[in-house]
């Protein structure tokens, strides 16, 4: 050890962290049994107790740790030379951690989150932590950075090889021609070009200044849909210019992520390919307060907006196909349905109470316009209005529901790398099903929407 200071025994004793990280670090000292700590051990601990959603998309665009990773990969060096708290750090580790401490000291992002201390981990490819990710993945070391700064960070970091022992395996965002830098080496469609420069030039007239953040790119992307159907679809998540516009100025106050980066993600995410769709999806997957409170604001999550652009795009290029999980779910759910009914509609003739048929349209108001908490209900319902047996029908049917809509959900995750909840889940497909889903659900929206805005001006 050197006898230079403190850091050096301790990387990261001067550098306040993101609870995330003391979690995360405690959890592998946990889980050592007295061993050094790895890179990989500490990666696989961070991804267990920071509830990121970037971390699904991250191993989807490289690979997923498995458990027996950690005893199979090891650091290249392992010699005990540095301390977290009480527990040891492979040589590996403790250069990653110094790395991660420069970069979130040299780039102001303190206290150091999560993804500083992944890039740090990740830094050296050589470390257990990056072949664990790269060993079966069809991209490279430089990208694997640039997918933790996509998913992670959410922002695009100027690294170089002052950041860390040794060189990185990427060098500063290079943008195109509309932002700041030079092209990204003409791999850029001229479409794409153009897409992006009149988006930018936009979001500048929008927000009027030279550097605009994304909820004014979100509003530029919008005016350039010109496709029929995508128009439909946004209308039916009440995105509307004119009511962004006036949230832009409204959420001044809230932090937002630059629209160069997000157009830079853009750029990878689709590969250079660019479109409006694209635009919009790279802006809901920031999650920027600013962006996240003007989405909830019209009644959407980042995440439905961000699940439903990218499947738009994906769909086009390979057309969703249903899985045995979905098809097997899907025909349990009609099946317990029908099974209810059935078991209604004999008690009503066996008493004589035809109103209760009238029950059924409740029965069949299901998955997706209902949620389970509506099926519970009604379930509890039939069971004093009409009978046990029929109350333990409806129960097994919104059991059947749930399933549905979580093998629905994991399809959307594959496809999209966004994780859904259940709930935002049934909004999505609601509005992707039929018009008439689309209707319902833009009928409740706009219902949410209003409640807020009253809510809102009532505390201001």
């Amino acid at each position: 050890m050197s006898k230079s200071g403190r850091s050096t025994d301790h990387p990261l004793s001067d550098v306040p962290l993101a609870r995330a990280i003391l979690d995360g670090l405690a959890l592998a000292a946990e889980r050592s049994d007295g061993q050094p700590l790895g890179t990989l051990p500490i990666l696989a601990s961070l991804s267990v107790v920071d509830p990121h959603a970037g971390w699904e998309a991250l191993q989807l665009r490289s690979t997923y740790l498995a458990p027996q990773d950690i005893s199979r990969l090891a650091d290249p060096d392992l010699t005990p030379t540095a301390l977290w708290e009480d527990s040891t750090l492979t040589a590996s580790a403790a250069a990653a951690l110094r790395t991660a401490a420069t970069i979130a000291q040299r780039h102001g992002l303190l206290p150091m989150p999560v993804g500083v201390l992944v890039l740090g981990l990740l830094w050296d490819p050589r470390s257990a932590a990056s072949r664990a990710l790269l060993e079966e993945s069809t991209i490279g070391h430089r990208e694997l950075l640039d997918c933790v700064q996509d998913e992670l960070l959410g922002v695009n970091l100027d690294l170089t090889a002052d950041d860390g022992d040794a060189a990185p395996a990427t060098g500063p965002a290079r943008l195109g021609t509309w932002g700041r830098g030079d092209p990204a080496g003409g791999r850029e469609s001229k479409q794409a070009e153009a897409i992006a420069s009149a988006a930018f030039a936009r979001a500048k007239a929008i927000e009027r200044s030279d550097d605009p953040g994304s909820l004014a790119l979100l509003i530029a992307s919008l005016e350039l849909c010109n496709e029929e159907k995508l128009t439909e679809l946004l209308g039916s998540m009440l995105l509307d210019e004119e009511e962004l516009t006036a949230l832009l100025n409204e959420l001044e106050g809230l932090q937002d992520s630059p629209a160069v980066d997000v157009l830079v993600r853009a750029q990878k995410r689709t590969e250079g390919e660019l479109e409006a769709a694209a635009l919009i999806a790279a802006v809901a997957l920031t999650g920027s307060p600013r962006i996240t409170e003007a989405l909830r604001r019209c009644g959407l999550s980042c995440r439905e907006l961000g699940a439903q652009m990218t499947e738009w795009l994906v769909t086009r290029m390979s057309p969703p196909e249903t899985t045995v999980r979905v098809l097997a779910t899907s025909l349990l759910t009609l099946a317990s349905s029908i099974a209810t009914s059935v078991l209604l509609v004999v008690n009503a003739a066996g008493s004589g109470e035809w109103v209760k048929v009238l029950l059924l349209i409740p029965v069949w108001a299901g998955y997706p316009q209902e949620g389970p908490l509506f099926g519970s209900l009604l379930a509890v319902v039939l069971g004093l209005l009409v009978s046990p047996l029929v109350a333990l029908a409806q129960a097994v049917s919104v059991l059947c529901e749930i399933a549905q809509a979580d093998a629905e959900r994991f399809v959307r995750w594959t496809r999209t790398g966004v994780r859904l909840s259940l709930r935002e889940q049934r909004y999505v497909t609601m509005r992707l099903i039929s018009k008439r889903g689309r209707l319902m659900r833009m009928l409740r929206q706009n219902v949410l929407v209003q409640v807020r805005s009253r809510k809102s001006t009532g505390a201001a």
